[in-house]
């Protein structure tokens, strides 16, 4: 039990806030838990900019917040506004937060910076 995902609501609240410790809750539409291996690095919460992940830990990211997030992003990647985009977002070993390319996806994709914060925090407690 890893990724525990519960519905934006008062219950769903409440159920991730008893999930057992240590867990890190990312509050979207719906509300995500991370537990165990997949709570992001402390550094990563609290300095978003300073996140580098490799290309799969980005789609997990992206997944990790919504299957809608992940669609739009792989979008983006298969359609780029430049072509350096798509292959730094598809092919990098190390997609670094506060990467050019980074923030041109996000306007893109009308996301907002908060939005790919937690994208990047979801994605750095994952196995690269």
């Amino acid at each position: 039990m890893s990724i525990i995902k519960f519905p934006n609501t008062a219950a769903g609240k409440a159920q991730a806030e008893t999930t057992l410790d240590p867990k890190y809750i990312a509050y979207r539409t719906r509300i995500t838990v991370f537990t165990s291996v997949d709570v992001p690095p402390a550094e990563a919460v609290l300095d978003p900019s300073s996140i580098i992940l490799t290309s799969h830990q980005l789609h997990q990211g992206a997944l990790a917040i919504g299957q809608t997030r992940l669609n739009e992003l792989k979008a983006l990647i298969a359609s780029p506004p430049t072509p350096a985009i798509g292959l730094y977002l598809d092919k990098s070993n190390k997609i670094a937060r506060n990467h050019a390319r980074v923030n041109n996806a996000r306007t893109t994709l009308g996301w907002t910076n908060t939005l790919m914060d937690q994208i990047f925090v979801s994605g750095s407690g994952l196995d690269p």
